[in-house]
């Protein structure tokens, strides 16, 4: 492929080249007033900068030849820091020329914009993908997109059976997250998840286009004749493995049991109106699918489900969190084939809960923080249920309050602001929770939650080096505390898993009252394109300053080996 120059460049008018896509024509003009075609821009006329407002790249397939007519996206995710898992709007799209150059001209109200951003690309026999990185928006125009290669493949089968293994006709299935090779899973664009999904036919089989079998990371599929829906998510697809042949993937409906439910409102508490709750089946097998089902409830607080999935019952947050109600399923509830469950969910005035985040050194509240507030059965029975859960916020002092229904509440703070951290990744056991900081809140008008401490963090620069000082890159290094009480096997790293860079560099931070005493070097090998394993090794301070580090890369750590500890610096 010619290099691409630095070139002034002048839209001209768009035409559409498929019902859901355009294809935006660039013109490369000169003093002259010369132009070219997008399909010539690597011979245009450069000139002293770029105009903004463009992202350009190539598309290949896995041989390194360009791919032409692949669509190709630019997609932002507002918040992604906070929800990477979110599904991003797309904002400028286009199409590659004959050898798989494109160009994409960003909306003016983007082209400034710090909101995280990437480009996903697909073509016809080929896997969707997207890069690995998120940048800004203003990023992706300043620097050149980097290639995407896409696999090719005649796509996906998946056979859907009932509980008898019998066909299912008329199911639909929306594929919902691809991997990416050798790295992770990524929510599809909205428009190319629709335009993916398909219905089951008589023998009860779909062809997924743009997705390899190794790929697919996330599925949704919906019943014929309802109700709601059967996800199955990434940890489906880490256990459940394709198959060679046609069908690649055979997924088999849950058995079906009904549910009964009553809301039972305090005399102080008015339900809203047009009231309606998502109610979970978590299937015990296979592990990572689950059944949702919406349901209105009646002015008498009943409800009920025809028919909903073997499995155990959750109830997200269905009230909202700006006024005093508060509900809380506190019973076990479970699914049987072929039986009626029944729930009863007792809607209550929450209990006025209040704390405040402080600097620990300084004392100083710490605004405009946020934290995840999570009661409900994700902390009173485990992780195997989803979250009754809301955001709260600090405001300039550091205080917070909201509504809580009595007993235990976990605090998620796992934001790191300003050089402060909160260190409660290593409390004592009684106050560490399921998620997060844990509290019980008595039955009572008014609790206060006290003072949260965060820490001033460390920054820590080093090298990792092999046995024969060589630096060792692109593997992870994770640095950990000396917590009385704990075995090494139960305690969280203070140094988050960071890459190693050009010539083993790495750099993070820690928290001042938990310095890292022992530290593990991680390799990631890749087995498929879709599929890794990590290997742990213990890595040996050979140096305090500067920091080094040395792993032996032909001694993986055992299951039950621990780390020598390293001596804290003079």
């Amino acid at each position: 492929m010619a290099e691409i120059r630095m070139m002034c460049r002048l839209p001209q008018p768009v035409r559409p080249v498929a019902p859901l896509w355009i294809l935006l024509e660039l013109a490369v003009v000169c003093a002259q007033a010369q132009t070219t075609s997008i399909g010539s821009v690597a011979d245009g006329i450069a000139c002293e900068d770029s105009l903004p407002g463009v992202v350009s790249g190539t598309v290949v397939d896995s041989e390194g030849a360009g791919i032409a007519g692949a669509e190709v996206a630019v997609v932002v995710y507002p918040n992604y820091h906070e929800n990477p898992i979110q599904n991003g709007k797309v904002i400028a799209t286009s199409v590659t020329n004959p050898v798989g150059e494109y160009e994409i001209r960003i909306p003016l109200e983007y082209q400034k914009s710090r909101e995280s951003g990437t480009v996903w690309a697909r073509a016809e026999g080929h896997v969707a993908a997207r890069s690995n990185l998120s940048m800004s928006v203003a990023n992706l125009q300043a620097d050149p997109a980097e290639q995407l290669t896409l696999e090719k493949t005649p796509g996906t089968v998946i056979r859907v059976v009932d509980a008898n293994g019998e066909a299912v006709e008329g199911a639909t299935l929306v594929p919902r997250r691809v991997r990416v090779p050798n790295g992770v899973g990524y929510r599809l664009p909205e428009l190319w998840e629709r335009q993916s999904s398909g219905v089951t036919g008589s023998d009860g089989s779909l062809v997924i286009p743009h997705m390899s079998p190794g790929a697919l990371d996330e599925l949704i599929l919906i019943p014929p004749g309802g109700p709601g829906q059967l996800h199955f998510g990434r940890n489906f697809f880490l256990n459940v493995r394709p198959v060679d042949a046609e069908p690649h993937f055979e997924i088999a409906l849950p058995e079906f049991g009904r549910l009964e439910g009553q809301l039972i409102a305090e005399p102080k508490v008015t339900l809203p109106e047009d009231l309606k709750l998502t109610v979970e089946s978590i299937a015990p097998q296979p592990f990572g699918m689950r059944h949702t089902v919406e349901v209105t409830v009646a002015e008498d607080g009943r409800f009920e489900i025809e028919r909903i999935g073997v499995g155990r019952i959750s109830i997200p947050t269905f009230l909202p969190d700006d006024q005093p109600a508060r509900a809380c399923l506190d019973q076990r509830v479970v699914i049987q084939a072929g039986e009626t469950a029944t729930v009863e969910l007792v809607i209550a005035e929450g209990v006025k809960v209040h704390g405040r985040v402080v600097k620990s050194d300084t004392q100083q509240g710490v605004s405009d923080f946020r934290m995840i507030v999570i009661y409900g059965p994700a902390v009173r029975f485990g992780r195997d249920y989803d979250w009754q859960s809301f955001e709260v916020e600090t405001d300039d002092d550091g205080t917070f309050s909201c509504r809580l229904p009595p007993g235990p509440v976990n605090l998620r703070m796992n934001r790191v602001v300003n050089g402060y951290e909160v260190a409660d990744s290593w409390l004592p056991r009684d106050q560490r929770g399921t998620w997060g900081q844990r509290f019980v809140v008595p039955d009572q008008t008014t609790f206060d939650l006290g003072v949260i401490e965060m820490v001033r963090t460390v920054p820590v620069r080093g090298r990792l080096v092999d046995k024969d000082n060589k630096p060792v890159e692109g593997w992870s290094i994770y640095g950990y505390p000396l917590v009385p009480g704990f075995t090494q096997f139960e305690t969280m790293n203070s140094v988050p898993g960071v890459t190693t860079l050009h010539k083993g560099r790495f750099e993070s931070r820690y928290p001042e009252t938990y310095p890292p005493r022992y530290w593990k070097a991680s390799e990631r090998v890749w087995k498929t394109q879709y599929e890794f394993e990590d290997i742990e090794y213990a890595a040996t301070v050979i140096s305090h300053n500067p920091l080094v580090l040395q792993v032996d890369g032909k001694r993986p750590l055992n299951d039950d080996e621990e780390i020598p500890v390293a001596p804290l610096p003079e």
